[in-house]
């Protein structure tokens, strides 16, 4: 399987990003370990994929700091995969990428919900301005031409 080049030529954040978790699978394996899923046969049954699929990513995601493998086993030599705290904080974007996915391609799936542990909410993610707390929307906001790079 050819992989894809990288986004490095691109100055933005996103291509950035999308070089790590870009991979086909790599959103479902954080997924799995966010679920709770840290060892290699536990991500591999849940999803399903490949075991060479999963070794790469799981590389792939290590390499980049966005997860740690450590060793529960010495003979034979078994590892987990814990998120860093660079790991943890792409939860937001999975989980919007989750409601975007249950609203408009499963809108009559059940779906299974995600609950906020402090009011018992079901969660509805929405991206806020972090000064004045107003949900972003795509019409009130803008970038500078100075800093973009397109």
């Amino acid at each position: 399987m050819t992989k894809r080049r990288s986004f490095s030529h691109m100055p933005h954040g996103m291509a950035a990003a999308l070089d790590v978790i870009g991979e086909w699978w790599t959103p479902l394996i954080l997924r799995a370990i966010f679920k709770g899923r840290v060892r290699f046969e536990s991500i591999q049954s849940d999803l399903g994929v490949a075991r060479n699929i999963l070794t790469d990513r799981l590389t792939s995601l290590v390499g980049a700091g966005v997860v740690q493998k450590v060793q529960y086993n010495d003979k034979p030599a078994r590892f987990e995969y814990h998120l860093t705290e660079k790991g943890r904080d792409l939860y937001g974007v999975l989980i919007s990428i989750k409601a975007w996915g249950d609203k408009w391609m499963l809108p009559d799936g059940p779906v299974p919900k995600v609950v906020h542990t402090t009011c018992r909410s079901v969660l509805s993610p929405a991206v806020v301005c972090r000064d004045c707390g107003e949900e972003l929307r795509f019409e009130d906001t803008h970038i500078p031409e100075e800093h973009n790079p397109d």
